[in-house]
């Protein structure tokens, strides 16, 4: 008895983070999106940041909070379904892999405010110059192999628990989630986040069936 109720909790507290990690994703595009595409160059790159330096410091720390949370999330679905699916559990573990990698790059991303500050008050060419190489190769960091990585292999995940599991988590977050997925893998490739606009609802979906909002 002990043991389902700590399941039950597991499972709920599984549920609330994906739905908050749904939400703060799509707060996070929304806010993201009017900004427009970043420069390439690097003291430009920088100068993008700096003038949006509030709105990109809550999104910086707002994806920190998503990878967080779709740890926790990525965990409840791999007890709640691994049982009898080996494509669940590969999934789930290829998730876990490519938030980590996530969060590392996520450091990166943050160290940006601080270097477009810098950049702001160099008094020197010398200055800007060095400022601007470092935050070109950041970009390249950036919006590299490491977020294709993450974009390609969590959509992985996606597709893997909607496919596996259509009858528990229902059909339409399985038909969300095949679409969120196949749109995931196409944001990686071509670097564009809002690509991935469909991630936040099948994460809202698949965490109120986990948290015991639907049960169909």
């Amino acid at each position: 008895m002990e043991s389902q109720q700590e399941w039950k909790g597991l499972r709920r507290v599984g549920g609330l983070s994906l739905i908050l990690a749904g939400a703060l994703y799509l707060i996070s595009i929304g806010l993201f999106v009017p900004l427009g595409i970043p420069p390439s160059e690097g003291s430009a790159f920088l100068n993008f940041v700096f003038q949006d330096r509030s709105t990109l410091q809550f999104i910086f720390t707002a994806f920190f909070f998503i990878d967080v949370l779709l740890v926790v999330g990525v965990a409840s679905l791999y007890f709640w379904l691994r049982q009898g699916r080996a494509s669940v559990v590969i999934g789930c573990i290829l998730g876990v892999v490519a938030l980590t990698v996530d969060l590392v790059n996520s450091v990166f991303t943050y160290s940006l405010l601080g270097m477009s500050s810098a950049l702001a008050a160099s008094s020197n060419d010398a200055q800007r110059m060095a400022f601007g190489a470092a935050g070109q190769l950041l970009s390249i960091v950036i919006q590299g192999i490491g977020l294709q990585f993450f974009y390609i292999v969590f959509s992985i995940t996606i597709i893997a628990v909607s496919l596996s599991a259509p009858k528990i988590v229902g059909k339409v977050t399985s038909y969300v989630g095949v679409v969120a997925g196949i749109a995931g893998v196409a944001a990686g490739i071509l670097a564009m986040i809002p690509l991935s606009v469909l991630w936040p609802v099948w994460f809202i979906l698949v965490g109120s069936k986990l948290f015991g909002f639907r049960s169909t």
